[in-house]
């Protein structure tokens, strides 16, 4: 329930593996078994000698594969009450996604929904707080990624509770587009995934119960599409506008008659599975929309929707929308 104090204990990271990355869990297993007893709590950190909280480096040859890995469960600046925030900005994962000797690396990033523990499995990340302290000056600040996902591997990202970070899985915006044509213009290898970019948009005009909007069909074994709707987490979307404006960055604004922020979800509502036509028009009723905006994943299996640890790859969170009450017109 306290922040680590770096005058007694300075960090390097508070995890760090190397060489051998392959079969790593942090936090639950999702077998059903004492699942909510194995989550693990990491505090505030804001400063540690590698940048990072949790740091997976040096891949050594065909044993060093960063396969299998498992982050579930877990607290990230946030107290086990889930209230009690820390101090805090810090990039949560290092140099974890990679291509060696020929196999694509994975992770498992909250939960699998295969029906055992999925709402434990989820992580609960708040990040970069109090936001106004840290990045006093929007014009120059620097927010760190949410890790440093490389296009060399698949990441499953399903489930969590995402309050104030970056945008994620891959922080793309960096006020020069650089890092947003690396991750739209098929130079890396997990872009064999998909047909196009991986961003799905929704439809601002969609009206209740059906929510509309396109995706990026899957390819290359990757076609089992499943829908992931959120509520919109207003912090991060807010102070990501923040950011964007004063900085003007053209991933995110066109610096005249818009600035979107960090789109991230807040609440996990549900999922629905879709064809892979590249379209989509669910039915989510029933769903806890709540009184703000919605925004959603689009997610790339290579297993039957449920498989336990199953190999998914996690798009980006769409720019949001305010669904349209059913017979309104407009709303918001």
């Amino acid at each position: 329930m306290h922040d680590v104090d770096q005058n007694v204990a300075p960090l390097e990271a508070v995890i760090e593996t190397g060489r051998v990355n392959n079969n790593m869990r942090v936090g639950t297993d999702g077998n059903g078994l004492n699942d909510a007893e194995e989550r693990n709590v990491f505090g505030g950190v804001a400063a540690a000698g590698d940048g990072n909280i949790i740091e997976i480096y040096g891949q050594n040859g065909a044993v060093g594969r960063c396969t299998n890995i498992v982050i579930a469960g877990n607290y990230f600046g946030v107290a086990v009450d889930g209230a009690t925030r820390f101090t805090n900005s810090m990039l949560i994962v290092d140099h974890f996604t990679r291509t060696v000797s020929g196999v694509r690396s994975d992770c498992q990033f909250g939960s699998d929904f295969d029906g055992v523990s999925d709402d434990i499995e989820a992580n609960v990340i708040f990040m970069n707080n109090p936001f106004g302290v840290i990045f006093s000056d929007p014009s120059v600040a620097i927010v760190p990624g949410f890790c440093n996902l490389t296009a060399e591997g698949t990441l499953s990202l399903r489930g969590n509770k995402l309050v104030n970070n970056n945008l994620l899985p891959f922080s793309y915006g960096n006020a020069s587009s650089s890092q947003l044509i690396n991750f739209t213009n098929y130079e890396s290898a997990v872009m064999d995934l998909t047909t196009g970019p991986i961003i799905p948009t929704l439809n601002a005009t969609s009206t209740y119960p059906h929510l509309i909007g396109t995706f990026a069909m899957g390819t290359g074994g990757f076609t089992n599409i499943i829908i992931d709707v959120y509520q919109l987490d207003q912090e991060g979307w807010n102070n990501g506008k923040t950011i964007a404006g004063a900085q003007n960055w053209p991933e995110l604004t066109d610096g005249a008659s818009y600035t979107n922020g960090f789109a991230q979800g807040s609440k996990y509502l549900g999922s629905r599975v879709v064809p892979n036509t590249g379209n989509f028009n669910i039915d989510i009723s029933g769903m806890d929309l709540g009184p703000g905006q919605v925004t959603v994943t689009a997610n790339y299996s290579a297993d039957p929707v449920g498989t336990h640890k199953g190999r998914v790859h996690t798009s980006n969170f769409s720019m949001p929308i305010y669904v349209i009450p059913d017979g309104a017109e407009s709303v918001g």
